[in-house]
């Protein structure tokens, strides 16, 4: 009775509503799917205001992970930004990183150092202060092309860095499209 009511509502015969109904309930599934997909520790995705400031593909032929993404951030809120971890969400079309996921984090040795390429050791982790810069490598596969890897990025077609980060209701994601 009432599915009729809505059908004359949107002027639809009544042999077309089956359709809407069957799309309405994939569309339903699809965002349940995805409102459920994510990480174990965290659901939410916080905005913080990073800045990036470059992204350089590397080949370091002696290294274990001989491709590498190299990326620097800048941490421009008022607040110090502590980094637990890192993810990465690859699109249909994203970079594949080389398994298994690898990663490291540079924080400057003080706040400007970044200039004079001033790093703190790498670690997986990381503090890092209002207005401090720090950077990220990430170990991706080897049969990426530099130009290729650059053009991605001027279309954000790279992949979703995924910064686990400490937020006053617990571990957090930001999410940077590169």
């Amino acid at each position: 009775m009432a599915s009729g009511v809505l059908a004359a509502l949107l002027g639809l015969q009544s042999k077309y509503w089956a359709y809407v109904q069957l799309a309405l309930l994939a569309l339903i599934a699809v965002l349940y799917y995805v409102s459920r997909k994510g990480h174990a520790h965290s659901n939410k995705t916080f905005s913080w205001p990073l800045v990036l400031m470059s992204f350089v593909p590397q080949v370091e032929p002696t290294a274990t992970y001989k491709s590498k993404l190299w990326l620097e951030f800048r941490n421009d809120s008022s607040k110090s930004l502590e980094i637990t971890a890192l993810d990465w969400k690859c699109n249909g079309d994203g970079i594949q990183l080389q398994p298994p996921f690898e990663y490291r984090l540079k924080v400057e040795t003080a706040q400007g150092e970044w200039r004079n390429k001033s790093w703190r050791k790498e670690e997986k982790d990381a503090w890092v202060r209002p207005g401090w810069t720090f950077q990220i490598w990430i170990g991706i596969n080897q049969w990426y092309k530099e130009s290729d890897l650059i053009q991605r990025h001027k279309e954000l077609r790279v992949g979703t860095l995924i910064l686990q980060a400490k937020a006053p209701t617990g571990i957090e994601d930001i999410e940077v499209q590169l």
